[in-house]
């Protein structure tokens, strides 16, 4: 989480800000749909 929050740091640096906020939001989502699917993974080993 501490690299994601200095990616977001130096976004908000970056003159080109709308490129690095949409790189943001795909590895934010990336992140999200991972570890929703090692959940889901989880999940169906213990059952």
């Amino acid at each position: 989480m501490e690299g994601f929050q200095r990616l977001v740091a130096m976004a908000i640096r970056d003159d080109n800000s709308e490129k690095a906020n949409r790189l943001i939001e795909k590895v934010h989502v990336t992140v999200l749909a991972s570890r929703r699917f090692c959940c889901s993974i989880a999940a169906l080993w213990h059952t």
